[in-house]
């Protein structure tokens, strides 16, 4: 009776945590369509001034790349040059640069929640072919990005049976997937509510009007980088 009081309570929170990442689905997808089409309205009104800033900020990395280099080959030219230690930061690690045994871990688990979530699988059940192409995808992106702690929740995720047949409920305690899914995703609502043009577009009682503010912006960066690339 336990067991089952437990399982019910098991179910109980992975329903809240799926219900909420199909909110917080929702309000990223409304918040970015917002934000996507009044910026195609702007790019409409500025596009000869994006075009014109841009070419002019192209020339003027040019020009002043090489006047770094030519005050390099000036201070090469000194008796006391020294060539500078790399402080370069390491670039992010590709599936190839993650360590072997990592590496063989990484495709275990890919191997493995594959055979399971594989679409043919579920070829005569449209539903369940659906959640498996989606499971899919994630998995595929995960195993690219060389993320093996997040391979693993995911691979215990499928295992609990809640990537594909949500009636299943064999974990011992709340998804951590799901969780880190739910993390990701209100991070991302917050970083695309920050947008310039969210806030713009949800607060003025005409958005339009900030294509005004807009044109001083471009008007005055455009001055300043036609003096700058005067000599060009």
């Amino acid at each position: 009776m336990s067991n089952l009081l437990k399982n019910d309570d098991l179910a109980f929170q992975q329903f809240g945590l799926k219900t909420r990442i199909t909110q917080l689905n929702k309000e990223l997808d409304e918040v970015l369509t917002k934000t996507s089409a009044f910026e195609a309205i702007l790019r409409a009104h500025l596009e000869k001034d994006i075009i014109q800033e841009r070419e002019l900020n192209r020339i003027y990395r040019k020009l002043r790349n090489l006047k770094k280099q030519k005050r390099l080959a000036q201070k090469r030219r000194g008796k006391n040059y020294k060539e500078p230690t790399s402080t370069l930061i390491p670039p992010k690690k590709e599936l190839s640069e993650v360590p072997l045994t990592d590496r063989q871990e990484l495709k275990r688990l890919y191997k493995e929640t594959m055979f399971l979530v594989h679409p043919d699988k579920y070829s005569l059940n449209e539903d369940m072919g659906e959640k498996a192409t989606e499971a899919t995808s994630n998995l595929i992106d995960i195993y690219r990005a060389g993320d093996l702690e997040k391979l693993r929740l995911f691979h215990q995720h499928v295992l609990s049976g809640n990537a594909i047949d949500e009636n299943e409920v064999v974990a011992d305690e709340p998804d951590a997937y799901l969780q880190g899914e739910i993390q990701r995703l209100e991070n991302a609502l917050l970083e695309a509510k920050s947008k310039r043009t969210y806030q713009v577009v949800t607060t003025y009682d005409n958005p339009v009007l900030y294509v005004d503010e807009l044109k001083v912006f471009y008007a005055d960066r455009i001055a300043k980088l036609i003096k700058r690339t005067r000599k060009a």
